[in-house]
């Protein structure tokens, strides 16, 4: 009895975390809030309100004098952290509530695992050039890429500690 009300503790924890990861990076990839320039603007790996402070339009990295490295690693790892964080909510919710999928556990973990070095390989925006030149500050899309990895990282330590899934409980009632 314990160990299934735990273990239901430990599912909604998991599935909630993972819906809450997908949400909040995706908040982070819309964003053009993750760092205010000093006196120009803010920016995200996707967006930018630099040239025109207040109007959040799409960053172009071939018309953008402010284009380095550093952000189109934001840009790629902010999305392949979104594949990654569909692909363990995906893995995630069909292993616990639906059906059996091959290396379910394994998917988790690597995806997990990936979600949190793409999202780690976002951070570094902060050397990019327009922060270099002009000092960057905490924006508010910082918060939600931080939400964001913490939600991850809950969901995939805690996918161990789940309660059976369901089609093992229900082979263990065959009476019902």
């Amino acid at each position: 009895m314990v160990k299934g009300v735990i273990g239901l503790v430990f599912e909604i924890v998991v599935l909630a975390g993972m819906v809450l990861g997908i949400a909040f990076n995706a908040a982070v990839v819309g964003s053009c809030e993750l760092l205010s320039v000093r006196g120009f603007g803010t920016f995200g790996p996707w967006r930018e309100a630099i040239s025109d402070p207040g109007n959040c339009v799409s960053w172009s990295k071939d018309e953008t004098q402010y284009s380095d490295w550093l952000i189109n690693m934001a840009r790629a790892t902010s999305l392949m952290a979104v594949i990654f964080g569909c692909l363990l909510t995906f893995f995630g919710f069909f292993k616990q509530c639906l059906c059996k999928l091959p290396c379910s556990q394994i998917i988790l973990d690597v995806s997990g695992f990936g979600v949190q070095i793409c999202l780690s390989l976002v951070w570094p925006i902060w050397r990019s050039q327009p922060c270099q030149t002009f000092g960057c500050e905490w924006g508010e899309a910082a918060t939600f890429l931080l939400i964001s990895q913490l939600c991850y990282l809950v969901a995939s330590i805690f996918s161990r500690c789940m309660r059976d899934p369901r089609y093992v409980r229900n082979q263990e009632r065959p009476g019902e």
